[in-house]
């Protein structure tokens, strides 16, 4: 019997076994199917790992950025102290007392070879993933040399090895008078026939020796004159018929000029040179530092409080000073303002400084008629202000033939903030820094030193001459960055590892 027959077949019928194609198909469909779905689980796995792959990518590359912030903020932290070393009593202290945005203290170490170095406050950089900044600074005092700051930024992710980034730059102390006329916007010549030139107040190169005069035997005009702007704006420079005796800067734009005008850079020379004007011209305008000596060094100058009269010569009895300078700190609403006979000077004969940062929109200084304020042969005078100066005739003078010891500093923060103003035939030996500032001279007088400033306007005959000295003039100005450089390899990064 065929075990296969349906019983309730009756023996005599007939009977043959038709195969089972549905099951055979079903089978089929069942191994496709879990083709199908290895396929798609390979897919999913290996989607899931790509998408793995990418997200730990993308950390690692926001690691790597986060890490060059860190090592900015370690150069921007030594750059703040190496910027205070000026006005501190002790250079050691330009690198005490330090707090970070958050109020939290750093503390640097100052090595027996005058290194120092810090390790700052931990960084949180993500959710379990912090960040760690080590500064190293070749010298705290540098005097001659350009220092080094080295920097390595070290971030620990929570999984996953660290990312660094080491850096080194070098420093150098910067002159704000590397040109000689410069404006953060426009320079107009108007009413006469200005002239700009050069000459080196430092001729034999010693700073400690007099200076020259300008035009002097010694003070010959030279050619060498810098005048510009980082505008790129036609007509930011316009200078009318005038003569200028060295280069003009720009960005770009037109630059006006009538018939008449001169560009050589001879001291004789007639013509409008082209190839002394340069287009590619960059400025930056540094915020300036405002010294800031203890409370008990400072001169307190008010109406009420040892007012400064036009009799007077800087410093008088009882006057304090603070590391070898006097400080007069003026009172809100202060100021010096005489239109006088030729009695009326105030005479510096030491090294003085006036501290005005609260006159914005106010004269701080106003010279008429014959007043003025004289610096002797043996003074100096600084002046930082956010108030406008305008000093006419003889308003301001300086009777050495060195413009850095007549320094001006315009610390307004809002542009076209403030004035200074030259008005009158006389000579001012001054340098200038008021980035934020209308500057004017006025008249048939000279300016010889250097000036920059937002907006500059020369009306009349006015003739500026710039002293080739200044560029080398540093103290109490910013350093700067001259060399930018990531150390990459271990073999750049051996000189410090040691010491990071």
């Amino acid at each position: 019997m065929n075990p296969n027959r349906p019983p309730h077949l009756p023996a005599s019928a007939p009977w043959f076994r038709v195969p089972n194609r549905c099951r055979d198909e079903r089978g089929s469909l069942l191994i496709v199917a879990m083709l199908i779905a290895a396929v798609i689980g390979i897919s999913l796995v290996s989607y899931i790992k790509l998408a793995t792959n990418s997200l730990t990518m993308a950390d690692r590359s926001f690691y790597q950025t986060s890490a060059i912030n860190l090592v900015e903020v370690g150069a921007e932290e030594a750059l703040y102290c190496f910027n205070r070393l000026d006005d501190v009593a002790s250079e050691q202290q330009a690198w005490s007392g330090i707090t970070n945005a958050n109020g939290t203290s750093i503390t640097w170490t100052i090595a027996s070879d005058n290194s120092v170095s810090t390790t700052l406050p931990v960084f949180s950089v993500g959710t379990g993933v912090t960040g760690r900044v080590r500064i190293y600074c070749t010298r705290y005092n540098p005097s001659t040399d350009n220092p080094k700051v080295a920097v390595r930024a070290t971030i620990t992710p929570a999984q996953g090895p660290a990312v660094e980034k080491w850096l080194e730059v070098t420093l150098r102390k910067r002159s704000l008078w590397a040109n000689g006329m410069v404006a953060r916007n426009t320079i107009v010549w108007s009413g006469g026939n200005a002239s700009v030139d050069s000459w080196n107040s430092d001729h034999d190169n010693n700073p400690s020796t007099p200076g020259v005069a300008y035009g002097s035997t010694d003070g010959p005009a030279h050619a060498n004159a810098t005048v510009g702007t980082p505008s790129s704006t036609n007509g930011a420079i316009d200078v009318g018929g005038g003569v200028i005796r060295g280069e003009l800067l720009n960005s770009g734009g037109t630059i006006l000029k009538s018939s008449g005008a001169v560009l050589s850079n001879t001291t004789t020379g007639t013509g409008w040179d082209t190839s002394l004007i340069s287009a590619d011209f960059d400025a930056t305008f540094p915020t300036i530092t405002v010294p800031a000596p203890p409370a008990t060094d400072k001169n307190i100058i008010s109406s009420s409080s040892r007012p400064i009269t036009f009799s007077d010569t800087l410093p008088r009895t009882g006057d304090v000073a603070w590391n070898g300078t006097y400080y007069y700190e003026f009172g809100t609403g202060y100021n010096l303002s005489a239109a006088g006979s030729a009695t009326s000077v105030v005479t510096v004969n030491g090294n003085v400084i006036f501290l005005a940062t609260n006159h914005s929109g106010v004269n701080v200084i106003d010279l008429g008629g014959q007043a003025s304020i004289q610096v002797t042969a043996t003074g100096s005078l600084k002046i930082y202000t956010n108030g406008n100066i305008e000093a006419a005739g003889n308003g301001m003078v300086n009777s050495t033939a060195n413009p850095a010891a007549m320094q001006i500093y315009g610390t307004n923060t809002s542009v076209a903030g403030q004035t200074i103003r030259f008005d009158g035939n006389g000579s001012s030996v001054s340098a200038i820094y008021a980035p934020n500032a209308t500057f004017e001279l006025k008249g048939n007088g000279a300016l010889n030193g250097a000036v920059v400033a937002n907006t500059i306007k020369i009306n009349g005959n006015g003739a500026f001459h710039y002293d080739e000295a200044l560029g080398s003039v540093t103290t109490g100005n910013p350093f700067g960055i001259v060399k930018w450089r990531e150390l990459q390899s271990s073999t750049e990064r051996d000189e410090y590892t040691g010491k990071l």
